[in-house]
């Protein structure tokens, strides 16, 4: 760490520390949600709901924060950190590569097309909570 507080080396500017340890935190959560949920049913059909349920949190909070100062420590916090470790896509492709079964693989692209139609809502709900719909 140089003595700006940032964690990066020579030319390259790194991420300051602050940003670190909030991704840190909320990936750490949100492992856990993900872990805690995934025992409620079939692990596979959770996983899937997780995924669209955070696409649609991801829009939710960009959307409701744009422009906002609360952005700098709101979104690595709860987007990159707690989102980005609640939701798993390497998890169902995982699933797939270990039981190739068409069904699986339906499910997996049916799951990337309503989380890209979840991210799209979440960001129109979260402009609109902001005032800025379209």
């Amino acid at each position: 760490m140089d003595g700006s507080g940032s964690a990066g080396s020579g030319d390259r500017p790194g991420l300051p520390v602050r940003t670190l340890a909030l991704v840190g935190i909320g990936g750490a959560a949100g492992v856990v949600a993900r872990q805690a949920l995934s025992t409620l049913g079939d692990p596979t059909l959770v996983v899937a709901a997780i995924n669209v349920v955070g696409a649609f949190g991801l829009g939710l909070l960009v959307g409701a924060l744009r422009d906002h100062r609360a952005a700098a420590w709101a979104l690595p916090l709860a987007g990159t950190g707690f989102l980005g470790a609640f939701t798993t896509l390497s998890g169902m492709t995982g699933l797939f590569a270990a039981r190739p079964d068409p069904w699986l693989l339906l499910l997996i692209i049916g799951q990337v097309v309503l989380g890209v139609i979840a991210a799209w809502g979440g960001l129109e709900a979260g402009l609109r909570l902001r005032g800025r719909g379209r």
